[in-house]
């Protein structure tokens, strides 16, 4: 196994520098070992091999080196290139949407402990299906012209099922649409489960996918994540999970993870696993609550609680992820303008945040209209805010993790001139994704040394972005 020096540093940029031609690869002593990482692909060689490896990347000096080390620095560099290539292209490429996300209505049956819906007007708006219609056109010809399916999520600061006749009436708008154009459709809801059988059986018929909600057990869900009425929603829960199971649909499940609840993950995962036997679990950590948000020194708490849940995950065949940090893949925050998706509100605006919908800052974050009678796009405030997202502090971007990482969104956001005085490295989202990926490199290093190899190699995903919800 690796062997520990004690208060060993963290991963280096190799060469320090951030000017080009410098690439983002990394470097971490440990004892007789060294682990080389750049976005997606670790390598650990003998220390006395290192800095052999370590001027070839840098200036590919090949005085001395071995056609292994070479081919391994050739690896790193390539994969290093094409991060770099696809992370910069998030900020300038053009926007052509494939997904079309539809935040339907803002009315719920539930009364949740951090309700983004506290932030609202204290209206219920709801979305008319008229106004679908020019969004999903545009979407639809972006998905036909790069041959990927017409992807659709059924989402929204309520609960999506409470209003099943709109959703009948978008279905069969974006179901003529999609066949007027010729493409594959792949339909998603995210819902808090609390509904009839009928319902769960009607989700489980028109979408291919579904993410439940779900806090963990009896005494954590019907706490954090009870009836506006006040009464206790587990059961139903559980019932719609066994309807989706039954059904043969796709679901996972996703968990908000508090500070109330943060020692509590292994509970929670061995009870989604056992009661509600999704196909992959996400726990996240509350965004921009008022109720349950964490310290910053919550960040290590939540990582080393979050691994002893993995674990148990791992033993049932499951995954376990957090949205925050995603090593597959090369990804920045959670704004659509990088991920490809028309977030419609229920007014029809189109919106590149998930959250800020409302107040005086909610504008700088809309990108369009969508009516009956065309989509407007403002392609100069895409463009503006592709600028302004695009802005890291130094700390950031001489970080291993900078390619896999959301950095603070949502609780603070670059385009907010004043929040770019945040201390990055302090805050408990900067702590906890690095954490999170630092241990997941590390546990695939021990993997590597597995027959006790001088130098060896993995791989991991293919590099791209998502656009998943």
């Amino acid at each position: 196994m690796l062997h520990h020096r004690p208060n060993t540093t963290d991963f280096r940029l190799v060469g320090g520098h951030l000017s080009p031609p410098d690439l983002p690869v990394y470097r971490l002593d440990k004892g007789k070992h060294s682990i080389f990482y750049s976005p997606g692909l670790v390598a650990v060689v003998d220390s006395d091999r290192s800095a052999v490896l370590e001027n070839y990347v840098l200036s590919k000096d090949v005085d001395g080196i071995s056609e292994d080390l070479m081919n391994l620095g050739m690896q790193l560099t390539r994969r290093a290139r094409e991060a770099l290539e696809l992370y910069n292209s998030f900020y300038t490429r053009p926007f052509e949407p494939r997904c079309l996300t539809l935040y339907i209505h803002e009315s719920c049956n539930l009364s949740c402990e951090y309700c983004l819906l506290q932030d609202n007007t204290g209206q219920k708006r709801q979305l008319h299906p008229n106004d679908i219609v020019q969004a999903a056109r545009v979407v639809a010809e972006n998905c036909r012209q790069q041959g990927t399916p017409f992807n659709q999520v059924f989402h929204g600061w309520g609960e999506p099922a409470s209003n099943l006749q709109l959703i009948r009436e978008l279905l069969q708008i974006l179901d003529d649409i999609a066949k007027e154009f010729g493409i594959p459709q792949h339909r998603h809801i995210a819902t808090n489960g609390v509904m009839s059988p009928e319902v769960a059986e009607f989700l489980s018929r028109h979408f291919d996918s579904v993410g439940l909600s779900c806090d963990g057990p009896d005494h954590i869900q019907n706490r954090f994540r009870p009836l506006r009425t006040g009464g206790s929603t587990a059961e139903q829960v559980r019932q719609t999970a066994g309807i989706l199971r039954k059904q043969q649909c796709s679901y996972f499940v996703r968990s908000t993870i508090t500070n109330q609840t943060i020692s509590a993950q292994e509970e929670i995962a061995d009870y989604i696993i056992r009661v509600l036997k999704p196909a992959y679990i996400r726990f996240e950590p509350v965004y921009r609550a008022k109720n349950g948000g964490f310290s910053d020194s919550d960040a290590e708490v939540f990582a080393d609680s979050f691994f002893r849940a993995k674990t148990i995950c791992k033993q049932n065949d499951i995954s376990l992820a957090c949205s925050g940090s995603r090593l597959a893949e090369v990804h920045g925050p959670y704004c659509n303008v990088f991920r490809s998706v028309v977030n419609l509100l229920p007014d029809a605006r189109v919106t590149s945040c998930f959250i800020k919908h409302y107040g005086d800052s909610a504008e700088n974050f809309v990108i369009g209209h969508s009516t009956p009678s065309g989509f407007e796009l403002n392609k100069n405030k895409v463009r503006v805010l592709q600028a302004g997202l695009g802005w890291r502090p130094d700390i950031c971007r001489k970080c291993f993790n900078n390619y896999h990482c959301v950095a603070l969104c949502p609780d603070f956001c670059p385009v907010d001139a004043v929040q770019k005085e945040v201390s990055y490295e302090e805050h408990f989202r900067c702590r906890l994704f690095k954490n999170l990926a630092r241990k997941e490199i590390l546990e695939e290093a021990e993997q590597l040394l597995v027959g006790q190899k001088v130098t060896l190699l993995r791989a991991w995903n293919t590099l791209k972005n998502s656009t998943r919800e």
